[in-house]
C-alpha cells in the first residue's frame, strides 16, 4: 500500500501513471466497483473527494477510515492519491471543516500503514516514508536437527522431512532473498522462493560450536567444558569455537550488507519485501540486537520466523513472531503456538538437549 499526497494540480496523477503503468485507475466516479478489479495493481485517485461523498452519505469518520484501511489490506498493491485539504486555512462552513479534519485523520491512518508515502510538489516527488518488510525464516530441518545435535559449521542438506515441512507451508511473497551460505539455508530458499533473485551473505552462517559440533546433550553432559558453558548461561565462548560477541559482530556486519543492498536495489525497481533465510542462532543474534531483550527470547522452530519493518534510515519496528501456517499461510502469533506439543523443540536455555543449529533449546 502506498500513499501519494500534495496540493491541487501538483502532478500527483501524472507521477502515479508513469510509475505504475499497469495499474487500473479508479476515482470518485467508479471506486464502488474496485473490489472486482483483477489488474496488476490499483490507483485510487481523488481520495479526498471520495471522503467528501461518503460524509454526504452520513458515514462516520471511523467507518470511512475502516473502508480505506480494509482496501489496503485486501488490495496490497493499491496506491491512494489525495489532495492535502486546508493547508492552514479554516473553512467557514461546518461541513467543510468536518471534511478537512476527517480527510486529515484518514490520511494519517493510511500513512501509518503504508510502505511508502510520497509528497508531490511542482511535479517533484519527495519520499516522506519508505519501509521494507523483512521476513526472517529459519531453514528446514536437517538430519542433525532431528537428532538434536549442535549443527553449526557442518554443511548439512535438508532432510526429507525438512523438505516436506517447508513445502507444506505458505510464505509471503518477496522481491529479494538473502541467505546464509550453508546448504540448508540455500536449499530452503530455493524451495520457498524458486524464482526470486538471491544473494548469499557469508556473515549469516551459523555459530561455530567448536568442540561441541555434531554432538548432542547425551554425548556432552558429563564433559567439564560443556558443564561450565551451561553454567555460564550460554555466554561463554564455545571451546575451539566462536563467542557470542564474535557472532554478534559478524551478524551485524551481514545485516549492514543487507541494508546497503536494499538501497541499491531500490534505485531501480522499488523493493517492498525481502526474506532472510538463515539459522536459529542468526535470528536470535540479530533480533536481540535490533529489539533488545534476552537472546533466548527469540527462539524459533524450523521453517518458522519473525517479520518486522525496516525504514530506509535504518529504524526497525513492528516485530511480529509466529509460524507460517500450513493451511492458511498466515503468520500465527507465537503465543498461539503449542510449543509443548512439539517433541523436537524445548523452550529453555540452549545446549542441554538442544535442537542443534544454534542449540535452540535446553532439556525441559
Amino acid at each position: 500500500m502506498r500513499l501519494i499526497i500534495g496540493g491541487f494540480c501538483q502532478g500527483k496523477s501524472s507521477y502515479a501513471a508513469a510509475r505504475f503503468p499497469g495499474y487500473a485507475n479508479y476515482d470518485e466516479n467508479n471506486y464502488a466497483t474496485l473490489s472486482g478489479s483483477d489488474s496488476e495493481g490499483v490507483i485510487l485517485n481523488h481520495l479526498h473527494l471520495i471522503i467528501r461523498e461518503l460524509l454526504k452519505e452520513e458515514k462516520g469518520e471511523q467507518e470511512i477510515r475502516e473502508i480505506f484501511l480494509r482496501l489496503g489490506e485486501t488490495t496490497p498493491d493499491i496506491v491512494f492519491i489525495s489532495d492535502e485539504i486546508g493547508c492552514g486555512i479554516v473553512p467557514i462552513q461546518p461541513e467543510d471543516r468536518q471534511w478537512r479534519e476527517v480527510t486529515g485523520r484518514v490520511l494519517i491512518a493510511l500513512a501509518e500503514k503504508s510502505s511508502e508515502v510520497i509528497r508531490i510538489t511542482a511535479g517533484i516527488p519527495q519520499v516522506i516514508k519508505k519501509t521494507v518488510q523483512v521476513h526472517l525464516i529459519r531453514h528446514g530441518k536437517t538430519p542433525g536437527n532431528l537428532e538434536r545435535r549442535y549443527i553449526g559449521r557442518t554443511d548439512e542438506s535438508l532432510s526429507e522431512a525438512g523438505r516436506g515441512d517447508i513445502q507444506c507451508r505458505k510464505y509471503p511473497p518477496v522481491d529479494f532473498v538473502f541467505t546464509s551460505p550453508m546448504k540448508r539455508c540455500r536449499e530452503t530458499g530455493e524451495i520457498i522462493f524458486p524464482s526470486v533473485p538471491k544473494e548469499v551473505i557469508p556473515e549469516f552462517r551459523e555459530t561455530d560450536f567448536g568442540a561441541f559440533e555434531g554432538k548432542n546433550y547425551d554425548e556432552l553432559k558429563d564433559i567439564p567444558a560443556y558443564i561450565r558453558w551451561l553454567e555460564s548461561g550460554g555466554t561463554q565462548a564455545f571451546p575451539e569455537g566462536e563467542s557470542r560477541g564474535e557472532v554478534t559482530e559478524r551478524v551485524k556486519a551481514g545485516f549492514r550488507k543487507v541494508q546497503e543492498c536494499i538501497r541499491k536495489l531500490s534505485e531501480g525497481t522499488p523493493v517492498t519485501s525481502v526474506a532472510l533465510v538463515v539459522h536459529g542462532g542468526t535470528i536470535m543474534t540479530l533480533l536481540s540486537e535490533l529489539f533488545g531483550g534476552n537472546y533466548y527470547d527469540y527462539q524459533v522452530r524450523n521453517g518458522e520466523g519473525y517479520s518486522f519493518e525496516l525504514s530506509y534510515d535504518g529504524l526497525c519496528s513492528g516485530l511480529r513472531a509466529g509460524s507460517y501456517h500450513r493451511r492458511s499461510g498466515e503468520l500465527v502469533p507465537s503465543g498461539s503456538v503449542d510449543w509443548e506439543s512439539d517433541s523436537e523443540v524445548n523452550r529453555v536455555l540452549p545446549g542441554e538437549g538442544g535442537e542443534g543449529d544454534g542449540g535452540d533449546g535446553k532439556k525441559a
